[in-house]
């Protein structure tokens, strides 16, 4: 229960543009993006054009989600 509280707390620190709290969420994120996408594409080069891609759009539309 509290990894979900610390998850929130993230995510409401993250729509206050918190630079931190969106490193962390990259941080966390990144290995399952950047697989899936690898996976999808297979290339390195565009699967992590792809991550950065998603979580710049993730940063634009958050507010949409919480």
């Amino acid at each position: 229960m509290a990894e979900i509280n610390q998850g929130d707390d993230l995510v409401g620190r993250a729509v206050a543009l918190d630079a931190d709290a969106w490193e962390t969420l990259y941080r966390r994120a990144y290995d399952a993006l950047f697989g899936y996408a690898y996976r999808r594409l297979g290339s390195v080069e565009a699967a992590e054009d792809a991550v950065s891609e998603t979580m710049m759009r993730a940063m634009r539309s958050i507010e949409r989600y919480v």
